[in-house]
């Protein structure tokens, strides 16, 4: 029998980056991308169709709709100028009474999922001692992002974008957002993705009672007026986040300068998503698996047919500091790239009927 301090999360001086695999046959795996062993089984669900996560938590969408959660153990605790880093027993949540494919968001206080036209807000450091303890839930749009905000919580709901209290009430003004779908975290705001751009809550005053921050719209440069953004990608936390549109159109979002920026690739793209380094690489996925990397406000390369565009569509990319994840065209890998390096293929994770992955740590 382990003992408290055997259980105890252990703190890091770099971020635990892991990989969850999601297979055909219901297997759920965590495998240390620092290490050289083998993935180990975190959870099981037959029939898995999807997966989401906030880089700790993962939300996992079974046959039927139903969805589950797994603890992968490993994550970044975020005091904005200053990280600590912590990997603990990763471990299965069950069943959390909500249905469909879901996404999901973090603050250190408190988890949101959002699936269907529920959000559920729960208790973070309940969750991380394995036990499910909601504050509140809300009804929001079908397909549309929710995040917690301090005490509160980012929704669309009724094509508004809005901030509500734990009892549903709504703080501040909301601002329209037709067609909602998908969004970001990011520590310069959250970010609601519509149709003809996104609206963005910008980060409040630490303070629980403070008074909200105004939502803001961010409008689509004139030439993609009423496009709609289909998702959104950034690395974790991080203000530059990639969108991708309608037409397999991709664009930059600064959260901070509200601005767009369209991303030149030479073909449309199923994926896609934002390293925000220096040279603010987008790397996207077209549809012939092609890894395309734009960097410096040009295309920068094209590989070879490397990934499947079919689960690239459907999980999207992961990127790390360094490191971009895509699903290999076997449909039986990961790929990890080194984007700063003509996209080579740094290594190649074996992911036998593969599903859907995320990568967690971060």
């Amino acid at each position: 029998m382990g003992t408290a301090a055997s259980t105890a999360p252990r703190s890091f001086s770099e971020a635990p980056l892991s990989l969850v695999t999601a297979s055909s046959d219901g297997q759920v795996r965590l495998l240390d991308l620092a290490a050289d062993g083998a993935p180990t089984p975190i959870a099981s669900l037959p029939g898995l169709t999807a997966t989401a996560s906030d880089s700790r938590f993962v939300a996992l969408t079974g046959p039927n709709g139903t969805l589950s959660l797994a603890d992968s153990g490993v994550w970044t605790w975020d005091h904005g100028d200053h990280q600590h880093y912590y990997r603990a027993a990763a471990r299965d949540l069950g069943a959390v009474g909500m249905s469909g494919t879901a996404g999901v968001a973090s603050t250190n206080a408190r988890t949101v999922i959002a699936s269907g036209t529920t959000a559920t807000v729960l208790d973070r450091q309940a969750l991380g001692q394995g036990r499910q303890s909601a504050l509140t839930t809300a009804t929001i749009d079908a397909g549309s992002f929710a995040a917690p905000q301090g005490e509160r919580t980012v929704l669309v709901s009724g094509g508004q974008a809005g901030i509500i209290d734990d009892a549903g009430r709504a703080v501040g003004q909301g601002v329209a957002c037709p067609a909602a779908s998908g969004g970001a975290l990011t520590r310069a705001g959250i970010v609601l993705g519509c149709q003809g751009g996104a609206v963005v809550a910008p980060e409040p005053s630490s303070s629980a009672t403070a008074e909200p921050p105004s939502l803001e719209w961010v409008p689509l440069p004139d030439e993609a007026a009423g496009t709609k953004i289909v998702s959104l990608s950034n690395r974790a936390r991080r203000s530059q986040v990639a969108a991708l549109d309608e037409s397999g159109g991709a664009w930059l979002l600064s959260v901070r300068d509200r601005s767009w920026t369209r991303v030149t690739f030479g073909a449309p793209v199923v994926a896609v998503s934002a390293m925000d380094d220096t040279h603010k690489r987008v790397v996207g996925i077209d549809a012939e698996g092609r890894v395309r990397v734009w960097a410096d406000g040009a295309e920068a390369t094209v590989t070879e047919p490397i990934a499947n565009p079919g689960l690239a569509a459907a999980s999207g990319l992961r990127v790390t500091p360094k490191r971009v994840y895509a699903p290999g065209a076997d449909g039986a890998s990961v790929l990890e790239i080194d984007a700063a390096d003509s996209a080579r293929v740094a290594r190649t994770i074996p992911a036998a009927g593969l599903v859907s992955f995320e990568v967690v740590g971060a």
